[in-house]
């Protein structure tokens, strides 16, 4: 499960024990006091940190452990099968702040009971999850219970509370794990570990990224690497890049309040060809989702001045350059400062804007990829330029949102 699918929290009220001169302490009360402080360092860590394996949790593959059931290890043996695996100790720590100590007296040992398909294939997940030890039996003179762990495998895709360790692609055919002879493209019957969470500081907000247009596959790659470089370049800010354009959706948009499903999204990319070709109720869908907060990217061909000015024609010739944007405006300093305009080579960055809405020339996409020839210094310029096309999207988004929802309580 990616970091980027946890969602932002809506906590319920603590509350607190109520502590007066007479109280008498009883098992109850205790619970309740120490339950607020449990609860309130989840909540801490909820806020700040994303869930997550913290160190160590490694699987390999290991032969039956001699106190196995032996009608397993005969079974394994009769088929040629390899089934067993090991958890290495460490720690993770769950979607609630529960930490998951997986420690080295437990047995880790784990035989991986899924069959193998009869055709196509069948995903193993092996998770670990947090147990509450007020849910275990425990004999009543235990002065102190150990929280616990519990490996588990899965066939659908792990829950929120359980942290992914590895996953396994099965084949039909017999079982047979065995370790990955490319751990950055593991085979079937292979340990996959490119799919693990590591815990992690919590970003401020997500960018959410479709597109209007049916844009070629190289595009969403562009706009791909460009939300990939977040993480290093400004880990703040996480994003997501909608594969499928909405091209289809938006033609089924008689009137404007079904506007409503595209405001998932903070930031939509559009050919400047479709822009200018839009009927009125297209462009009033447009209109609305520019009032709401949202940020419409254009992209305007290399060697077409008449889809430029069609372009400024149905703006009314309002659009703003570069050099017409006050010194101070976010595209020009958050999160990166730019003193001039961007430029790719000796190619300077051609801007049109207003308001949410912003024109750019589609070349400086292709430098967010690699599939391009342009140089590191060229590549970094355009992904800082990204960012804050990407920062712009999202904290318009997100003051609008502010804005609304004071009107909305007013």
């Amino acid at each position: 499960m990616a970091n980027s699918q946890f969602s932002h929290l809506s906590p319920e009220p603590l509350h607190r024990l109520s502590v007066y001169d007479g109280l008498m302490l009883n098992a109850e009360r205790w619970l309740i006091a120490h339950d607020y402080h449990r609860r309130r360092q989840n909540l801490h860590y909820q806020a700040l940190h994303l869930p997550g394996i913290v160190y160590g949790l490694g699987v390999r593959v290991i032969e039956p452990p001699e106190d196995s059931s032996g009608s397993y290890r005969n079974q394994d043996r009769n088929r040629q099968e390899q089934r067993w695996i090991e958890v290495q100790p460490g720690m993770a720590i769950d979607t609630e702040g529960n930490p998951i100590i997986v420690d080295a007296d437990t047995d880790r040992t784990y035989r991986i009971a899924a069959k193998a398909p009869e055709r196509g294939t069948r995903t193993v997940y092996i998770v670990v999850s947090y147990v509450e030890p007020d849910s275990l039996e425990r004999k009543s003179q235990e002065m102190a219970i150990a929280e616990r762990f519990r490996l588990d495998q899965k066939t659908t895709p792990p829950t929120q509370r359980e942290v992914e360790l590895c996953r396994v692609v099965l084949t039909p055919g017999k079982v047979s794990l065995s370790r990955p002879q490319d751990v950055f493209a593991p085979a079937s019957n292979q340990l996959d570990f490119r799919y693990r969470c590591l815990a992690q500081v919590r970003a401020q907000g997500t960018v959410n990224v479709a597109s209007l247009s049916s844009w070629s596959n190289q595009t969403a790659e562009n706009f791909e690497y460009l939300v990939r470089s977040l993480p290093a370049l400004y880990p703040q800010l996480q994003g997501q890049v909608r594969a499928e354009p909405l091209a289809n959706e938006v033609e089924r948009l008689p009137k404007v309040p079904s506007i409503a499903h595209l405001m998932a999204y903070e930031l939509l990319y559009l050919k400047a060809k479709d822009f200018i070709s839009f009927e009125p109720e297209g462009l009033k869908c447009i209109q609305v989702f520019l009032s709401q907060g949202g940020v419409i990217l254009v992209g305007l061909p290399d060697d077409d001045s008449d889809v430029e000015q069609y372009v400024q024609q149905r703006w009314q010739n309002s659009l703003k350059s570069w050099t017409d944007l006050p010194i101070n405006h976010r595209l020009r300093t958050q999160p990166f400062v730019f003193t001039q305009p961007p430029t790719l080579g000796q190619t300077v960055l051609k801007l049109l804007m207003v308001g949410g809405f912003i024109c750019i020339k589609e070349r400086f996409l292709d430098a967010w990829g690699i599939r391009g020839s342009y140089s590191r210094e060229d590549t970094r310029t355009a992904h800082e330029f990204g960012i804050n096309l990407l920062h712009f999207a999202w904290q318009r988004r997100h003051l609008n949102e502010l804005v609304q929802w004071s009107n909305s309580g007013q």
